[in-house]
């Protein structure tokens, strides 16, 4: 087992003789370690409890295929995740729990049926698209490797590799499909960004595409750099559970939001919805307890925001076509994914984002990489 420098390091600070000799007698590790960045331990339960003293409020740091921030340290050497996601109950652990309810006037529960079988083993999710090029090998052999690690099956993924490249993307072979597909303005495509961005952005409106016209009750999709917090499968099941049961997510795939309804920003019910559960700027909810480390996790509505980060987020059927309906009202100008769904989630009448704090996926190229994934650095082809 490998634990890091990076416990104790925030923007280039340096650990101190005092705190490494601690650090070195806690973990038995050997004397000299501090001269690179990896310290070697052993796998004591206390580990992460040492841990999480010394570590930043923003510091990400992945290693061993997870990443670990300031809510998770703490479960560094553990085997269970921490306690304060008990507030997200499955539905066989509501004996002696209260559970977390959203701070709005109407709150009412709904039922939350255990979920049938999954080819991932996620709650409810029919599919997992992973975006990525054919030349990242590095990146397609770690979302690999993560998987396995958390216990998802590989082959449950739906890659999305090809066709869509800078190339392709920017020919004028392709411009007819480009401009049909994201119902852009006439016109050039745009600057550098929209160059680079282009075939991202083509590949997650094609997956929007094949889940509105599939009967998804939730569809994953990722981007080649997302990277998984501890117990990733276990808190995302949590998470799952806790938005059927708070009634942001129908396990019914037609039950849609009304043409009739126009969602307000704070609407939790009669909407089509989508949620984000990565991070990649630091962005989270006003009422999440940021600066506490077990802060309890919460959902929280972002009618304005949409998008905190796109290498990570679930649509259902409903909330796919609502965005794709949303693309074809008016053509625009070129947007980079984010700003896409963002625009998108605001102007339509029916689409409602969620967020779920704390983060449990976040972006490889923002981390701290120990696990040296070399394209981490660099963008999509």
């Amino acid at each position: 087992m490998i634990l890091l420098g990076f416990l104790l390091l925030e923007n280039g600070s340096h650990i101190t003789s005092q705190t490494a000799t601690f650090v070195c007698e806690s973990f038995h590790a050997p004397e000299g370690s501090f001269d690179s960045a990896k310290i070697l331990v052993t796998g004591q339960s206390h580990i992460g409890r040492v841990a999480s003293l010394f570590f930043p409020l923003n510091a990400t740091v992945y290693v061993d295929g997870i990443v670990y921030d300031f809510y998770s340290i703490g479960e560094l050497g553990q085997l269970l995740p921490s306690s304060q996601w008990l507030t997200f109950p499955l539905p066989t652990e509501t004996s002696g729990v209260s559970p977390w309810t959203p701070k709005i006037e109407s709150y009412r529960t709904f039922d939350y049926p255990q979920s049938p079988q999954t080819k991932s083993g996620l709650a409810y999710v029919d599919k997992i698209y992973v975006i990525s090029d054919p030349t990242l090998h590095d990146r397609i052999e770690n979302i690999k490797r993560m998987f396995v690690r958390h216990n998802i099956p590989p082959d449950s993924i739906e890659w999305r590799l090809g066709r869509w490249n800078r190339a392709t993307c920017t020919s004028k072979k392709y411009q007819e499909e480009v401009y049909r597909t994201l119902n852009l303005e006439d016109g050039p495509l745009g600057d550098e960004a929209a160059h680079r961005y282009c075939a991202v952005t083509m590949k997650h409106v094609e997956i929007w595409q094949e889940i509105a016209a599939n009967s998804s009750t939730l569809s994953l999709i990722l981007e080649d750099d997302a990277v998984f917090v501890s117990f990733f499968k276990e808190t995302f099941d949590w998470f799952v559970y806790t938005a059927i049961r708070t009634g942001t997510l129908k396990t019914d795939p037609s039950n849609c939001a009304s043409g009739r309804v126009h969602v307000s920003k704070n609407e939790w019910f009669e909407q089509d919805p989508a949620f984000v559960i990565g991070s990649c700027v630091g962005l989270r909810d006003s009422s999440f307890s940021s600066n506490v480390p077990n802060a309890h996790p919460l959902l929280s509505t972002h009618k304005e925001k949409f998008s905190r980060c796109a290498h990570a987020y679930l649509l259902n059927s409903c909330s796919a076509r609502a965005l794709l309906k949303q693309l074809h009202v008016q053509k625009y100008k070129f947007l980079v994914i984010n700003g896409l769904q963002t625009y998108l989630g605001l102007l339509s009448p029916t689409l409602q984002p969620f967020w779920l704090d704390p983060a449990i996926v976040y972006q490889g190229n923002t981390v701290l990489d120990l696990d040296e994934i070399p394209s981490f650095r660099r963008s999509m082809p």
